[in-house]
């Protein structure tokens, strides 16, 4: 396999480089044989960016990320953070 990539001048330091929706995509379907149903590939790219998405703003999954806190205003993140940590 030819990996290809490099990162670009003048880019701030990052932990990782986030993978495209087509590099997702591939993953997925090899993970699977390349059998994959469309259903079960749109699940497995929405929870993979979601887990991405959280680890890359904040470093912790169960961190949201700032826009889904933008977009979810009622809901109130740091009791469900707390309620994750604790078990439940």
């Amino acid at each position: 396999m030819d990996i290809k990539y490099k990162i670009p001048e003048n880019t701030p330091t990052v932990r990782f480089l986030l993978p495209s929706d087509e590099q997702l995509i591939k993953f997925a379907v090899l993970f699977n044989n390349g059998k994959l149903e469309p259903e079960k590939l749109a699940d497995m790219l929405s929870m993979t960016r979601f887990v991405i998405d959280r680890l890359y703003e904040n470093g912790d999954v169960l961190i949201p990320t700032s826009k889904e806190i933008a977009d979810n205003k009622d809901i109130d993140f740091k009791a469900l953070e707390d309620k994750f940590r604790n078990g439940g």
